[in-house]
């Protein structure tokens, strides 16, 4: 998540009694849990290996001191006219289970924690356990539900734990400076500020930068979209060698950039290069906390803002950057507005198929640190095998100033040797960007040495192997296999492969019986479409040749001419 200081001081505690609004991200969450959807996508889990001696009844202490500290790790929520209301309910114990397990047991049993479903209208939203594993050596579980918590909660949760742990194991009371206000203020705060009209400026200048951008990214998918996400994920991890990160932090800084929008850029351009875009949105998570009063509040403050990417391969990665980091100021100025009331009012086409209006992600992490006396800490993976986008990317500074970046994708949609290889690709070009900055984006090579002559062996392979299968024949095999899956996807059009298959047939015998064939070129002059491709098919079908136009191209040197969808031939 990106950190954003607090720039001015709005908030006052409003003191009412009985239950208040929700935020509207807390709306977004309840609504889903309410239509039955209480997965791992909802969840933050964290679990620390603690190796010396621990005072377990300290560890037990600070949790519940921090449960009482912020009345949102205490709320649970009410439906009133179908909408959702939150009800804080009273400091408790939330009673730290400590259960002996058998290191080999231990990842079964943190996974049965983590996966069991939270009750909303019941609570609590958070769940704690401490495994006994070994002498000396316990591993502490934290999970919180994400209506109640965000990335940078999580860093004041673990670092106000380490605080209180330190106190009660001294004998001493846990004590912490007073909150003025609680999440329930800010939620309040939130709607009416909506309702008074103050996102106004907001809107208009989200509606500005999203205008004709398209709301799905066409991704080269390895397998067919589903109807509906399953949110079934995986994820990889690489590692950005120290001296490569610093060579873009020194990069940055003559751009007059952070190395977050320098990262950023590169990503933008491993995706457009990757789906052969150069106009899309990537989600970039932000920190959300205007006023001074919510730096030190737990609270799901997180906003997703869906920054437009617009890459010209004419450019320079350096004018890249530029881009980015002058759509990421104005981005900031104007992520008060909650993404989910963005949607609301843009009203993009609704789906259970993919998000709306971001399918990729690029966020910077932090790791939430314990701090205990006398005892090592030491993180575990525990991430869960879900993922909210079709591909997103956290990155973690290292102490070592190494970047760690982790590749999660929706496992429906792509094998792991295609992220494998994306990955790959773009510590390449990190690599490339900043010993070539001034080079044009056209130019810049995402393929090492190694996988350049690997690819281009495979490509004289495919070539000298006259008895392959064509294009259209490989076509024809997936029409016959699955005739009914969606094929492609363009905007608000839907082809299955058997109406693709259609279409292709209609081009075909179109150009056939003007007489294109083998040794003949059929000149498509279509924007990127369904149709595109239906024409492209078709051409195959007839034997000829196609090649894609600028609309500009003299097409007196052609025998064809496809000049758009309605199969104006000439």
């Amino acid at each position: 998540m990106t950190d954003q200081p607090a720039q001015r001081s709005l908030l006052t505690r409003l003191g009412q009694d009985g239950p208040s609004p929700a935020s509207f991200s807390q709306a977004r969450l309840w609504f889903a849990d309410q239509m039955g959807r209480r997965g791992l996508e909802f969840v933050y889990p964290y679990a620390l290996r603690l190796t010396g001696p621990l005072d377990v009844r300290a560890l037990a202490g600070a949790v519940d001191a921090v449960v009482a500290r912020h009345e949102t790790l205490r709320t649970t929520f009410v439906s009133r006219d179908g909408e959702p209301l939150q009800v804080v309910g009273e400091p408790f114990s939330l009673g730290l289970e400590v259960t002996e397990v058998e290191p080999e047991a231990l990842e079964s049993e943190i996974r049965d924690v983590v996966a069991q479903p939270f009750d909303l209208a019941t609570g609590p939203v958070l769940r704690a356990r401490l495994f006994h594993v070994g002498p000396d050596e316990h591993v502490f579980l934290l999970v919180i539900h994400h209506i109640a918590t965000d990335g940078w909660s999580m860093e004041i949760v673990f670092r106000e734990i380490s605080d209180a742990y330190q106190a009660l194991s001294a004998g001493r009371e846990a004590e912490f400076p007073e909150l003025s206000v609680q999440f329930v203020d800010v939620a309040s705060w939130e709607r009416q500020r909506f309702a008074a009209g103050e996102f106004a400026g907001d809107l208009t200048f989200w509606r500005e930068h999203l205008d004709g951008c398209p709301h799905v990214l066409a991704l080269p998918l390895d397998h067919p979209r589903p109807a509906a996400q399953s949110f079934d994920g995986r994820f990889l991890t690489f590692e950005v060698p120290a001296a490569d990160a610093a060579a873009l932090a020194a990069l940055a800084k003559e751009c007059g950039a952070s190395t977050h929008m320098v990262l950023l850029a590169a990503f933008q351009l491993l995706i457009a290069r990757w789906s052969g875009t150069h106009d899309f949105v990537v989600g970039m998570p932000a920190a959300n906390r205007e006023a001074s009063e919510t730096e030190e509040l737990v609270g799901f403050f997180m906003n997703l803002l869906p920054l437009r990417a617009t890459v010209d391969p004419a450019g320079s990665f350096r004018d890249l950057v530029a881009r980015v980091r002058e759509a990421s100021l104005d981005a900031y100025d104007h992520q008060g507005l909650s993404f989910d009331r963005l949607v609301e009012e843009i009203a993009p086409e609704r789906t259970l198929a993919h998000n709306p209006l971001v399918q990729v992600a690029f966020n910077m992490e932090k790791q939430p640190r314990l701090t205990v006396d006398g005892v090592a800490v030491e993180a575990l993976d525990v991430q869960p095998d879900i993922t909210r986008y079709d591909l997103a990317v956290d990155y973690i500074v290292q102490p070592s100033g190494a970047l760690r970046c982790d590749f999660y994708y929706a496992s429906d949609l792509f094998e792991r040797e295609s992220v494998e290889a994306l990955a790959r690709r773009f510590a390449y070009l990190l690599r490339t960007v900043a010993a070539r900055p001034e080079a044009s984006l056209a130019v810049l090579p995402v393929l090492d040495a190694e996988e350049e002559a690997r690819v281009l062996a495979l490509g004289a392979a495919k070539r000298a192997d006259t008895d392959a299968p064509t294009l259209p024949a490989r076509f024809r095999d997936a029409v016959e296999a699955r005739p009914d899956a969606p094929a492609v996807v363009d905007g608000d059009i839907v082809l299955t492969f058997a109406e693709l298959d259609a279409r292709a047939d209609a081009v075909a015998r179109i150009v056939t019986a003007h007489g294109a064939g083998p040794d003949t070129v059929v000149g498509l002059c279509l924007p990127r479409s369904a149709e595109l491709l239906a024409a492209v098919l078709g051409v195959l079908r007839a034997g000829a040749a196609y090649l894609p136009l600028d609309p500009r191209y003299p097409a007196e040197r052609l025998d064809f001419l496809i000049r758009d969808s309605g199969c104006g031939w000439s």
